[in-house]
């Protein structure tokens, strides 16, 4: 298991990440009107899941498992089953675990 780095700082912006054989592009957005991030999926310049909302312990594009999709899960996950995945969390208490071992769904 590995842990996504957010970097709010720079939100929105877009990032790379190699997953399998595959590279996939994630944008990062904040809505700061309703204090929530959502994630966009592309591959090859193709979306794949847009506007997608982090939410504790459910795996992001969990709803759209398609042969497109990384097989590695990213789940937004941490301590309190409560939290809210919010700017003031992010990175300090909630973290987006790439792999199963944290897959918890509420």
């Amino acid at each position: 298991m590995a842990i996504l780095t957010i970097e709010k700082e720079r939100v929105p912006y877009s990032f790379d990440m190699d997953m399998g054989t595959r590279t996939y592009t994630f944008d990062v957005r904040y809505n700061n009107k309703h204090d929530y991030f959502t994630m966009d999926i592309s591959q090859g310049g193709t979306p794949l899941a847009l506007g997608v909302k982090l939410v504790w312990g459910v795996p992001l594009f969990e709803s759209m498992e398609t042969t497109d999709f990384p097989l590695e899960s990213i789940v937004p996950y941490g301590s309190n089953p409560e939290e809210l995945v919010s700017w003031e969390t992010l990175g300090n208490s909630v973290f987006l675990n790439v792999g199963d071992e944290h897959a918890v769904i509420v």
